[in-house]
Protein backbone atom coordinates (compact mmCIF):
# COMPACT_ATOMS: atom_id res chain seq x y z
CA UNK A 1 0.00 0.00 0.00
CA UNK A 2 3.11 2.20 0.40
CA UNK A 3 3.21 3.10 -3.60
CA UNK A 4 0.77 5.73 -3.01
CA UNK A 5 2.84 7.86 -1.44
CA UNK A 6 6.59 6.14 -2.28
CA UNK A 7 6.42 5.67 -6.16
CA UNK A 8 8.55 7.70 -8.41
CA UNK A 9 5.93 7.70 -11.05
CA UNK A 10 7.01 6.71 -14.47
CA UNK A 11 5.41 6.13 -18.39
CA UNK A 12 5.64 2.43 -18.92
CA UNK A 13 6.35 0.75 -22.30
CA UNK A 14 2.51 0.67 -23.75
CA UNK A 15 2.62 5.04 -22.99
CA UNK A 16 0.61 4.46 -19.82
CA UNK A 17 1.38 6.48 -16.70
CA UNK A 18 2.11 4.83 -13.35
CA UNK A 19 2.90 5.63 -9.62
CA UNK A 20 5.32 3.12 -9.25
CA UNK A 21 7.98 1.94 -11.17
CA UNK A 22 8.70 -0.95 -9.20
CA UNK A 23 5.29 -2.15 -8.96
CA UNK A 24 5.37 -3.83 -12.22
CA UNK A 25 8.15 -6.40 -11.47
CA UNK A 26 6.81 -7.28 -8.28
CA UNK A 27 5.35 -11.17 -8.65
CA UNK A 28 4.91 -12.06 -5.45
CA UNK A 29 4.94 -12.09 -1.56
CA UNK A 30 8.03 -13.37 -0.73
CA UNK A 31 11.29 -15.01 -2.43
CA UNK A 32 14.89 -15.76 -2.45
CA UNK A 33 14.74 -14.64 -5.91
CA UNK A 34 15.77 -11.31 -7.57
CA UNK A 35 16.59 -11.35 -10.96
CA UNK A 36 13.01 -13.47 -11.37
CA UNK A 37 10.26 -14.12 -9.19
CA UNK A 38 10.82 -10.51 -7.50
CA UNK A 39 8.68 -10.20 -4.38
CA UNK A 40 7.63 -7.61 -2.07
CA UNK A 41 9.95 -9.12 0.95
CA UNK A 42 13.18 -11.13 -0.13
CA UNK A 43 14.14 -14.09 1.83
CA UNK A 44 17.43 -14.53 2.07
CA UNK A 45 18.40 -16.03 5.75
CA UNK A 46 21.73 -16.97 4.25
CA UNK A 47 22.51 -13.28 4.24
CA UNK A 48 22.15 -11.52 7.59
CA UNK A 49 24.68 -9.42 7.13
CA UNK A 50 25.75 -9.93 10.73
CA UNK A 51 26.92 -12.00 13.33
CA UNK A 52 24.91 -11.26 15.86
CA UNK A 53 22.23 -13.94 16.96
CA UNK A 54 18.45 -12.37 16.52
CA UNK A 55 19.38 -9.88 13.56
CA UNK A 56 18.96 -11.03 9.88
CA UNK A 57 18.83 -9.08 6.97
CA UNK A 58 15.70 -7.07 5.94
CA UNK A 59 15.44 -7.19 2.13
CA UNK A 60 13.17 -5.23 0.45
CA UNK A 61 13.14 -4.81 -3.49
CA UNK A 62 9.72 -3.40 -4.24
CA UNK A 63 10.23 0.37 -3.54
CA UNK A 64 11.31 3.19 -5.88
CA UNK A 65 14.22 5.14 -5.17
CA UNK A 66 12.56 8.40 -4.73
CA UNK A 67 13.99 11.78 -5.52
CA UNK A 68 11.85 14.06 -3.10
CA UNK A 69 13.66 14.72 0.16
CA UNK A 70 10.43 14.39 2.22
CA UNK A 71 9.41 11.42 0.16
CA UNK A 72 12.13 9.63 0.93
CA UNK A 73 12.07 10.61 4.70
CA UNK A 74 8.57 9.37 4.48
CA UNK A 75 9.37 6.12 2.71
CA UNK A 76 12.29 5.46 4.99
CA UNK A 77 10.32 6.61 8.56
CA UNK A 78 7.30 4.20 7.97
CA UNK A 79 8.97 1.29 7.02
CA UNK A 80 11.23 1.86 10.09
CA UNK A 81 8.03 2.30 12.14
CA UNK A 82 6.31 -0.88 10.41
CA UNK A 83 9.60 -2.51 11.38
CA UNK A 84 9.34 -1.35 15.04
CA UNK A 85 5.57 -2.17 15.51
CA UNK A 86 6.64 -5.81 14.30
CA UNK A 87 9.46 -5.89 16.62
CA UNK A 88 6.89 -5.22 19.45
CA UNK A 89 4.22 -7.81 17.95
CA UNK A 90 1.91 -4.10 17.76
CA UNK A 91 0.95 -4.60 14.19
CA UNK A 92 -2.46 -3.43 13.27
CA UNK A 93 -4.45 -6.59 12.74
CA UNK A 94 -5.49 -6.92 9.04
CA UNK A 95 -5.51 -10.16 7.62
CA UNK A 96 -4.58 -10.91 4.31
CA UNK A 97 -3.84 -13.46 1.08
CA UNK A 98 -0.23 -13.23 0.09
CA UNK A 99 -1.35 -14.62 -2.97
CA UNK A 100 -2.53 -11.07 -4.49
CA UNK A 101 0.48 -8.69 -3.44
CA UNK A 102 1.68 -9.29 -7.00
CA UNK A 103 -1.52 -8.11 -8.55
CA UNK A 104 -2.40 -5.63 -5.55
CA UNK A 105 0.75 -3.81 -6.50
CA UNK A 106 0.50 -3.57 -9.63
CA UNK A 107 -3.31 -2.52 -10.28
CA UNK A 108 -2.69 0.02 -7.55
CA UNK A 109 0.40 1.61 -9.64
CA UNK A 110 -2.14 1.90 -12.64
CA UNK A 111 -4.21 3.96 -10.54
CA UNK A 112 -3.86 7.36 -9.68
CA UNK A 113 -6.58 7.09 -6.57
CA UNK A 114 -8.67 5.10 -5.26
CA UNK A 115 -6.68 2.40 -4.91
CA UNK A 116 -7.31 -0.82 -2.76
CA UNK A 117 -6.08 -4.25 -1.95
CA UNK A 118 -7.94 -6.76 -3.02
CA UNK A 119 -5.88 -9.65 -0.86
CA UNK A 120 -7.33 -8.11 2.24
CA UNK A 121 -9.64 -10.70 3.96
CA UNK A 122 -12.93 -9.31 5.78
CA UNK A 123 -11.70 -5.51 6.49
CA UNK A 124 -11.74 -2.34 5.01
CA UNK A 125 -9.53 -2.79 1.70
CA UNK A 126 -9.15 0.83 0.84
CA UNK A 127 -4.97 1.54 0.51
CA UNK A 128 -5.44 4.62 2.48
CA UNK A 129 -8.20 3.69 5.18
CA UNK A 130 -4.95 0.76 5.81
CA UNK A 131 -1.72 2.89 6.13
CA UNK A 132 -3.95 4.38 8.66
CA UNK A 133 -4.71 2.08 10.32
CA UNK A 134 -0.48 2.03 10.60
CA UNK A 135 -0.17 5.39 11.54
CA UNK A 136 -3.17 5.64 14.24
CA UNK A 137 -1.04 2.34 15.77
CA UNK A 138 2.42 4.14 15.33
CA UNK A 139 1.06 7.45 17.15
CA UNK A 140 -0.18 5.26 20.29
CA UNK A 141 3.52 4.10 20.41
CA UNK A 142 5.70 6.01 19.11
CA UNK A 143 4.27 10.04 19.63
CA UNK A 144 6.58 12.10 21.98
CA UNK A 145 9.62 10.24 22.02
CA UNK A 146 11.69 11.92 19.89
CA UNK A 147 11.91 15.20 17.26
CA UNK A 148 11.88 13.14 14.06
CA UNK A 149 9.69 10.40 15.09
CA UNK A 150 6.88 13.44 15.67
CA UNK A 151 8.12 14.99 12.11
CA UNK A 152 7.02 11.86 10.59
CA UNK A 153 3.89 10.94 11.82
CA UNK A 154 3.04 14.33 11.20
CA UNK A 155 4.08 14.13 7.55
CA UNK A 156 2.27 10.62 7.35
CA UNK A 157 -0.70 11.80 8.80
CA UNK A 158 -0.76 14.69 6.38
CA UNK A 159 0.30 13.25 3.39
CA UNK A 160 -2.62 10.36 3.59
CA UNK A 161 -5.32 13.09 4.73
CA UNK A 162 -4.23 15.12 1.00
CA UNK A 163 -3.96 11.87 -0.64
CA UNK A 164 -7.92 10.95 -0.07
CA UNK A 165 -8.62 14.71 -0.53
CA UNK A 166 -7.25 15.35 -3.67
CA UNK A 167 -3.66 13.89 -4.44
CA UNK A 168 -2.40 16.88 -6.67
CA UNK A 169 -2.08 18.48 -3.42
CA UNK A 170 0.95 16.73 -2.87
CA UNK A 171 2.75 18.12 -6.05
CA UNK A 172 5.64 19.62 -3.94
CA UNK A 173 5.91 16.35 -2.20
CA UNK A 174 5.62 12.63 -3.52
CA UNK A 175 7.52 12.22 -6.78
CA UNK A 176 4.89 10.54 -8.80
CA UNK A 177 2.31 13.56 -8.23
CA UNK A 178 5.30 15.93 -9.63
CA UNK A 179 6.18 14.05 -12.28
CA UNK A 180 2.51 13.55 -13.40
CA UNK A 181 1.72 17.39 -12.96
CA UNK A 182 4.68 17.78 -14.91
CA UNK A 183 4.20 15.40 -17.93
CA UNK A 184 0.09 16.92 -17.50
CA UNK A 185 1.30 19.98 -18.50
CA UNK A 186 3.70 19.57 -21.28
CA UNK A 187 0.58 17.29 -22.81
CA UNK A 188 -1.69 21.01 -22.36
CA UNK A 189 0.66 23.05 -23.75
CA UNK A 190 2.43 20.33 -26.69
CA UNK A 191 -0.42 20.13 -29.37
CA UNK A 192 2.07 17.50 -31.72
CA UNK A 193 3.58 15.71 -28.71
CA UNK A 194 4.18 12.09 -28.97
CA UNK A 195 4.87 9.32 -26.07
CA UNK A 196 8.26 9.06 -26.96
CA UNK A 197 8.93 12.73 -25.67
CA UNK A 198 6.87 12.15 -22.16
CA UNK A 199 9.28 8.92 -21.67
CA UNK A 200 12.55 10.89 -22.03
CA UNK A 201 10.61 14.12 -20.21
CA UNK A 202 10.56 10.93 -17.52
CA UNK A 203 13.91 9.94 -17.70
CA UNK A 204 14.88 13.78 -17.24
CA UNK A 205 12.88 14.30 -14.00
CA UNK A 206 15.53 11.64 -12.27
CA UNK A 207 19.18 13.60 -13.72
CA UNK A 208 21.71 13.46 -11.81
CA UNK A 209 22.68 16.43 -13.58
CA UNK A 210 21.05 19.51 -11.54
CA UNK A 211 21.15 21.93 -14.41
CA UNK A 212 19.00 19.54 -16.63
CA UNK A 213 17.39 17.32 -14.13
CA UNK A 214 13.51 18.28 -13.97
CA UNK A 215 13.76 17.55 -10.52
CA UNK A 216 16.50 19.73 -9.41
CA UNK A 217 14.20 22.27 -11.40
CA UNK A 218 11.37 22.23 -9.34
CA UNK A 219 13.84 22.01 -6.03
CA UNK A 220 15.96 25.17 -7.47
CA UNK A 221 12.72 27.23 -8.00
CA UNK A 222 11.17 26.15 -4.75
CA UNK A 223 8.57 24.03 -5.79
CA UNK A 224 9.94 21.11 -3.91
CA UNK A 225 9.65 20.35 -0.38
CA UNK A 226 12.53 19.43 1.16
CA UNK A 227 13.84 18.90 4.70
CA UNK A 228 17.63 20.27 4.94
CA UNK A 229 19.91 22.53 3.05
CA UNK A 230 22.01 22.07 0.50
CA UNK A 231 24.82 22.86 2.66
CA UNK A 232 24.14 20.07 5.03
CA UNK A 233 23.58 17.38 2.43
CA UNK A 234 27.31 18.35 1.51
CA UNK A 235 28.66 18.93 4.88
CA UNK A 236 27.09 14.88 4.96
CA UNK A 237 29.20 13.64 2.02
CA UNK A 238 32.47 14.61 3.98
CA UNK A 239 31.45 14.05 7.70
CA UNK A 240 29.93 11.13 8.65
CA UNK A 241 27.92 10.62 11.97
CA UNK A 242 29.90 11.11 15.37
CA UNK A 243 28.34 7.71 16.62
CA UNK A 244 29.37 5.48 13.78
CA UNK A 245 33.01 3.82 12.98
CA UNK A 246 32.96 5.36 9.83
CA UNK A 247 33.59 9.11 11.53
CA UNK A 248 36.45 7.26 13.31
CA UNK A 249 37.95 5.82 10.15
CA UNK A 250 37.70 8.77 7.95
CA UNK A 251 39.25 11.19 10.54
CA UNK A 252 42.39 8.94 10.49
CA UNK A 253 43.03 8.63 6.86
CA UNK A 254 42.45 12.85 7.00
CA UNK A 255 44.35 13.39 10.04
CA UNK A 256 47.55 10.99 8.67
CA UNK A 257 47.00 12.77 4.69
CA UNK A 258 46.77 16.08 5.47
CA UNK A 259 48.41 17.29 8.85
CA UNK A 260 51.61 14.70 8.88
CA UNK A 261 52.29 15.89 4.92
CA UNK A 262 51.90 12.56 3.94
CA UNK A 263 54.44 10.87 6.08
CA UNK A 264 52.19 8.24 6.97
CA UNK A 265 49.58 5.71 5.07
CA UNK A 266 46.66 3.63 6.38
CA UNK A 267 47.73 0.17 5.54
CA UNK A 268 44.32 -2.02 6.52
CA UNK A 269 41.72 0.19 6.02
CA UNK A 270 38.84 -2.18 7.35
CA UNK A 271 36.29 -1.88 9.83
CA UNK A 272 37.85 -4.39 12.18
CA UNK A 273 41.50 -2.53 12.06
CA UNK A 274 43.40 0.72 11.34
CA UNK A 275 46.84 0.09 10.65
CA UNK A 276 48.95 3.12 9.64
CA UNK A 277 52.91 3.00 8.27
CA UNK A 278 55.04 5.41 8.79
CA UNK A 279 57.30 5.89 5.37
CA UNK A 280 59.83 4.15 7.01
CA UNK A 281 57.71 1.03 7.69
CA UNK A 282 57.53 1.55 11.00
CA UNK A 283 53.82 0.24 12.45
CA UNK A 284 52.13 3.50 14.14
CA UNK A 285 50.44 3.48 17.67
CA UNK A 286 47.27 5.08 17.31
CA UNK A 287 46.96 5.33 20.63
CA UNK A 288 48.10 9.41 20.83
CA UNK A 289 45.76 10.28 18.01
CA UNK A 290 42.12 8.78 19.29
CA UNK A 291 41.41 6.55 21.91
CA UNK A 292 39.79 3.90 20.90
CA UNK A 293 38.84 3.50 17.21
CA UNK A 294 35.77 1.04 16.80
CA UNK A 295 34.29 2.83 20.34
CA UNK A 296 30.49 4.57 19.54
CA UNK A 297 31.51 7.96 20.25
CA UNK A 298 28.77 9.95 21.58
Amino acid sequence: ARIIYSGNGWINKRGIFEISQRASFIECAQSKETQSRRAVVNMRPSESLSNVSGYDRLHLISGDATMNQVATFLRIATTCLAVEMLEKKALPSIRYNLDKAGVDMQMNSKRTSTWYLDGVIGHKRGAIELMDQYHRRAQELFLGRDLITDIALIIWADTLEKLAKNPSLLWRRIDWVAKKTLLDTFVAQTPNWNPEWLQSLDLEYHNLDTAVSLYYGLLDSNNAERLVSDHLIIKATIEPPHDTRAFTRGNVMRYFALQCNNQYSLHINSWKQLIVYATDNKKVNLQPFIDNPFKTYE
